[in-house]
């Protein structure tokens, strides 16, 4: 009874292991810290980051909400980022809310609890609750096929508190603080392509003497700079789309005060590719043509080959831009070509190896302006048919030589043995010859000396029966 008992809980325990649902770990995008409270006026880090526990994992997107009247972001640094390469770089708008990124992690991916995206530097404006969350959001593993692991969205619960009497009055920035009067006016462009921006740094208002600043736009490292009594700050030549620039206003004893400012920097006319060969052989210039509305400009050709098993478009984020032997990009190259004045170019190459490639252009004028890339076009070289019909002849030949080869050496083996065997016949042949010869007057000479007839009788017989197994012999060695 006890036996069958155990035997019941035996197979109780094996139904259970097998007929379990077995555990699997998939991926989460989650906000750090997911609570606290912050002072109002207060600038704060958030991290974005991913857990990927049992799946390595090579790509992440997101975008993520925040009340804009109660934060602003200031800057978001990939500063200690996992991410190898920005599909979309980390961008921001205080207006809409919303701040949003894209990229790959090289070969072999992440695993871990705890991957950190990008950190984002938030301002606390107004009092109260901030809620802040993923209203979309990715993570695709590193198995060859760009599966999507992401298995939740985790959000942030933040108390945004008035700033503290105490904290007013011990405050460095109490004597010198937004509320005195700094601020920041971009000054307007009549051409909004310009690169170069110019700010106002209007301190009119501010009580104390503002000794230097210290300036950084989107997330490049801040500098230090001193007015020189205009009041104006020129940006170094950006690149178009939004930015964020942010500059901190210091006294001789430190106190400061800071204030950020968005602007966007307008795009040139994209140039367009018009003609261009798709498909040629490695022998052939690859030839490709276009125009801009820009004459006599300089026109950037990007070109880069993808590999072969890289080269289809459904893995683009989790494989194209991976690391070492999987990656899907390689050996990207920057030419120059000039437009003429009509605004033609022509962008001429010839010795790309085979292989697919892809290439896209941009204009930039003589401010520096840039044009946004155009959409990359594919390129197929493949070998050339002479060279094709060489190799499969190459290979034909590669294998047919040896084969007749190796034929031609076992006809002369077996001719040479032929010839052994037939030389082994003509001397056996000539031994028995010699043999029968000698038989024949051996038994003649034992005639002369047998007196007896049937003894005579008898040497005929036996010479007869030896006579004849002799000829049978010569008879198989002939056939």
């Amino acid at each position: 009874m006890k036996s069958s008992k155990h035997n019941l809980f035996y197979r109780f325990i094996i139904f259970l292991f097998i007929f379990s649902p077995i555990i699997t770990y998939a991926g989460d995008l989650y906000i750090s810290p997911a609570s606290g409270s912050f002072e109002e006026g207060k600038i704060f880090t958030a991290t974005i980051n991913v857990r990927s526990i049992d799946k390595s994992m090579n790509a992440a997107s997101a975008t993520i909400l925040f009340p804009a009247d109660k934060l602003e972001i200031i800057s978001i640094s990939k500063v200690g980022s996992i991410i190898s390469f920005w599909a979309e770089e980390p961008k921001f708008s205080n207006i809409n809310g919303t701040a949003s990124f894209e990229g790959v992690v090289l070969n072999p991916g992440f695993i871990g609890s705890t991957g950190k995206l990008i950190s984002i530097n938030f301002k606390a404006k107004k009092s109260g609750p901030a809620y802040v969350s993923f209203s979309s959001g990715s993570m695709l593993a590193n198995d060859g096929e760009g599966s999507n692991i992401l298995n939740l969205l985790s959000v942030a619960n933040w108390i945004l508190k008035p700033l503290s009497l105490e904290a007013q009055e011990t405050s460095p920035s109490v004597n010198l603080n937004k509320l005195s009067g700094f601020n920041i006016k971009e000054i307007a462009k009549k051409d909004k392509t310009d690169p170069v921006s110019s700010f106002i740094l209007d301190s009119s208002q501010v009580t104390l003497e503002i000794d230097h600043y210290e300036i950084s736009i989107d997330n490049n490292p801040k500098i230090n700079w001193v007015d020189n009594g205009g009041h104006i700050y020129q940006s170094p030549i950006l690149d178009p789309g939004n930015h964020t620039i942010i500059i901190k206003a210091l006294d001789i004893n430190g106190n400061y005060t800071i204030d950020s400012l968005d602007f966007y920097v307008e795009a040139l006319k994209s140039p367009k590719i018009i003609d261009y060969n798709d498909l040629l052989e490695s022998n052939k210039m690859l030839v490709v043509k276009g125009e801009t509305v820009y004459p006599l400009s300089k026109i950037i050709v990007w070109i880069q080959k993808i590999k072969e098993e890289k080269a289809g478009t459904a893995n683009v984020i989790s494989k194209l831009f991976s690391s070492s032997e999987d990656t899907e990009t390689q050996d990207l190259q920057m030419f120059e070509v000039k437009s003429d004045e009509s605004g033609k170019f022509i962008f001429v190459r010839e010795d790309l190896e085979d292989g697919a490639y892809k290439l896209w252009v941009e204009s930039v004028d003589d401010k520096g302006a840039r044009s946004e890339k155009t959409p990359p076009i594919t390129i197929i070289v493949k070998p050339s048919s002479l060279s094709v019909a060489g190799s499969r002849i190459s290979n034909f030949l590669t294998i047919i030589v040896p084969l007749v080869c190796m034929l031609l050496v076992l006809v002369l083996i077996i001719l040479y043995g032929y010839y052994k065997v037939m030389l082994t016949r003509k001397r056996l042949r000539k031994e028995i010859g010699e043999a029968e010869a000698g038989l024949h007057k051996a038994f003649n000479v034992l005639r002369e000396d047998v007196k007896s007839r049937t003894q005579k009788e008898d040497l005929s017989l036996a010479e007869k029966y030896i006579e004849k197994e002799i000829k049978d012999i010569d008879k198989e060695l002939s056939k």
